[in-house]
């Protein structure tokens, strides 16, 4: 199996289960704190749903080798 495409899969659920749930833990960090009083809550939690999704998405793709 590819290295990369696990690597996609489970950086892209990583991002998109948290946003999806709005899981304090997540957005009260350290390093995303700097996103959440940029943008804003909601919009941070669109831009790593969307980001978690695409990489999902290619993880799949690449592991199916499409």
């Amino acid at each position: 199996m590819n290295a990369t495409a696990f690597g996609c899969l489970f950086a892209g659920l990583f991002l998109l289960i948290p946003s999806w749930r709005d899981w304090d833990w997540f957005f009260l960090g350290w390093r995303m704190r700097f996103m959440t009083e940029l943008f804003g809550r909601e919009k941070t939690r669109l831009f790593y749903m969307v980001l978690g999704g695409l990489l999902t998405g290619a993880g799949l793709l690449l592991l199916l080798d499409l």
